[in-house]
């Protein structure tokens, strides 16, 4: 099972059960990756990202703490070691950040 934003239970899915609604590309040089994620879904749901109140997205995700894992610099300015992908709920949207910057966003293929 996979915990929601709100707490609920959602059914575990498979990757086909989802559908791609929105992407973006995080640039570290050119902003917060809080920000990158606001445009991404407010992207999917069709909104101005200073709709996303409900939850804020802060509650979903310790963006800063994801920020500093993948693009952050390691010991003496060397590049973060750490590499891979890191997934949240946002309500019924399945968010997907990578360690090279690509963001995707996605809705289940069945409603909840």
């Amino acid at each position: 099972m996979t915990v929601h934003d709100d707490r609920q239970e959602l059914p575990a899915r498979s990757d086909a059960e989802w559908t791609r609604v929105a992407e973006r590309h995080h640039d570290p040089t050119a902003g917060t990756l809080a920000t990158t994620l606001a445009f991404a879904v407010a992207e999917a749901l069709d909104t101005d990202p200073t709709e996303l109140r409900s939850p804020p997205l802060y509650d979903c995700i310790d963006t800063r703490a994801l920020e500093r894992t993948f693009f952050g610099t390691g010991p003496a300015g060397s590049p973060p070691h750490a590499t891979g992908a890191v997934q949240f709920h946002y309500r019924e949207y399945l968010v997907r950040v990578r360690s090279d910057g690509h963001v995707a966003v996605y809705a289940p293929a069945v409603p909840w």
